[in-house]
């Protein structure tokens, strides 16, 4: 081969890929937005979610970076984790022990580890997680709560603790205590 036919080989690709359509960045995120961003898409993740056993992601369009009807793309996500964990059985012998479903005003949750406070019900997505109410019927789940009268929180990892101080004031995160 000469070097003059490897200059035309490599003219013939540069013709051929100047001819071929080019994805934008537009049409990329349109792609990704049209296979991600849609009530079905979101439902599916949410099922896929409960039944690996993570945490409910109630913000599942931002996760996604979702541009278009963020409220109707996390209840679809919601609904799809919701609907995995109510064909979980929650028996003792079974592989979720504790799962339970409660209903408060016509509203229905379920989970672990529910509490119900004035009117509201509140259940942790894992079993290892724990809910807390505090005297004005605000709920948190998760690991290591603690309350004061005004206040309650749980930290969102294994590895971080909560504590309440005199004042009325909780943090989380890790190692946490009071001095």
């Amino acid at each position: 081969m000469t070097s003059k036919s490897r200059i035309g080989i490599g003219q013939a690709l540069l013709a051929l890929s100047l001819t071929l359509p080019l994805a934008s960045c537009a049409a990329i995120k349109a792609q990704y937005e049209a296979e991600t961003c849609t009530p079905s898409a979101a439902y599916a993740a949410g099922v896929n979610d409960a039944r690996n056993g993570k945490n409910m992601d109630g913000n599942y369009a931002a996760a996604y970076y979702c541009s278009q009807d963020q409220a109707s793309l996390n209840q679809s996500y919601i609904e799809g984790f919701q609907f995995a964990l109510d064909k979980i059985p929650s028996s003792p012998d079974s592989r979720y022990p504790g799962y339970e479903c409660k209903s408060s005003f016509g509203n229905k949750v379920c989970g672990y580890n529910c509490v119900e406070s004035m009117g509201t019900v509140q259940c942790a997505s894992r079993p290892d997680q724990m809910c807390l109410a505090n005297d004005f019927g605000q709920i948190a789940c998760g690991y290591s709560c603690a309350k004061t009268q005004n206040a309650v929180k749980c930290a969102q990892k294994k590895n971080e603790n909560c504590v309440a101080d005199s004042f009325g004031n909780v943090e989380c995160g890790r190692n946490c205590r009071i001095t």
